[in-house]
């Protein structure tokens, strides 16, 4: 006769290792293709750089591709399933919260490995190359700009020697983990996340567009502020270098890339702070929705 045998219920941190593992194995195709691109990437930016002179600098913060893999990523561990409803997820012997901050998790340290492995090849080309990871650079400002003086010979910009700060650097782990959790909130907060993302867009385009014809200030103002403002998602997710950066024309007519201020990591600490709590705020509303009576 068949006995029935009672288990105790897997502790967390065996859930939490399940769930690597689980993430882990749906990792192998996006590696293999991001390592065949990696090798395809490199070599066509390295050859470019010895031709044309021009060596990597190392400036990990001034690019969205962090962020970019902090945004896809969620949508890879959780495509396929269903978050409400009857799921096996949801219906082994570990609350539903509990097993959704063990995937989360197990998500963030792939992220965390891609990003160390970034640094790495960033830091590759960056010697490769004949870059520097602590560059003075040469930058165009406008005329009128704090400490420039006015009887400048250039009309339009100024040229000042500029070195970013190195706490920067940690702008790709900050971005890629806000936005990391931002998307998850998404995902495990709605029951068409996908929809609502593209409402909540198409929302934000048609306001933009009404408040530029209809020359409605505040509104514009509300969103240069949001997307390209000190505290601004620009701020958070390049450290404030990427929205600040426009095309003129020197004096003697050269087309030059100027920056219309230079990047402040005070901002860039408050940005990430605001941010990064609006994220967890709304990753924590999306898992009360999966609390088990």
């Amino acid at each position: 006769m068949n006995r029935t045998q009672l288990h105790q219920t897997p502790s967390w941190k065996t859930v939490w290792t399940q769930q690597l593992q689980a993430t882990s194995l749906t990792m192998r195709s996006p590696v293999t293709i991001a390592l065949f691109a990696t090798v395809v990437g490199t070599l066509l930016i390295v050859t470019t750089a010895w031709r044309v002179g021009e060596p990597i600098q190392f400036h990990p913060e001034r690019t969205m591709f962090p962020s970019l893999i902090g945004l896809l990523l969620p949508l890879h561990f959780w495509r396929g399933g269903k978050q409400f409803g009857a799921n096996l997820l949801w219906t082994l012997p570990i609350n539903r919260i509990a097993h959704a901050l063990a995937k989360v998790l197990a998500g963030w340290i792939w992220l965390t490995v891609i990003l160390c492995l970034y640094f790495v090849w960033l830091a590759l080309l960056t010697f490769v190359t004949g870059g520097e990871f602590i560059a003075q650079e040469i930058i165009y400002l406008p005329f009128d700009f704090p400490g420039i003086q006015q009887d400048s010979p250039s009309a339009v910009v100024e040229q000042i020697a500029f070195t970013a700060p190195t706490i920067f650097w940690v702008t790709p782990f900050t971005a890629s983990s806000t936005v990391y959790l931002a998307a998850t909130a998404m995902l495990l907060g709605f029951k068409n996340p996908l929809r609502w993302s593209a409402g909540l867009i198409l929302i934000i385009v048609f306001l933009n567009l009404v408040s530029g014809a209809a020359q409605i200030d505040w509104l514009q103002t509300l969103f240069a502020n949001i997307f390209a403002g000190p505290i601004g998602l620009d701020t958070l997710l390049t450290a404030g270098t990427e929205a600040v950066q426009y095309s003129t024309h020197l004096p003697n007519g050269d087309q030059v890339i100027a920056w219309r201020k230079l990047p402040d990591p005070a901002k860039w600490l408050q940005a990430t702070g605001i941010w990064i709590v609006i994220a967890s705020a709304g990753f924590t509303l999306a898992l009360s929705r999966h609390r088990e009576s």
